[in-house]
């Protein structure tokens, strides 16, 4: 609802205190739902607020989901600095989804980009064929 409104600041406002007023503790699900939305809308850098602000680390199927988005809507540089955030958290990242996303860099050339998923890939011990 936030982000069809584009209210992205409330929306992270609102998991940021809600949960702790309440007493509970925000699925996982909701921080991935908001992450996707923040990619979305072409904000990188908010995506990454937001995927900092998960109290565990996401499983390989979220992580999959969070790559592929990126690497479809072309947000190369926001995909490499996730894969290394869940190679600094020691998260679960499917080989297949970390060479989806590089392939893509390679091919859009850019290599930077490729450099740096190489680099996490390789913190997350994932090893290429």
């Amino acid at each position: 609802l936030y982000a069809s409104c584009k209210m992205m600041d409330e929306a992270v406002e609102l998991l940021t205190t809600e949960p702790a007023a309440q007493g509970v503790e925000a699925a996982p699900r909701l921080y991935l739902q908001l992450i996707q939305c923040c990619l979305r809308d072409r904000q990188g850098r908010r995506a990454i607020e937001v995927y900092n602000m998960m109290p565990t680390s996401p499983t390989a199927l979220m992580h999959g989901q969070l790559l592929g988005t990126c690497g479809k809507l072309n947000m190369l540089e926001t995909g490499a600095e996730l894969l290394g955030l869940a190679a600094a958290r020691r998260g679960h990242v499917a080989l297949a989804d970390a060479e989806q996303l590089r392939d893509i860099a390679l091919r859009k050339k850019k290599t930077l980009c490729a450099d740096m998923i190489t680099e996490a890939m390789g913190r997350l011990r994932l090893a290429s064929a």
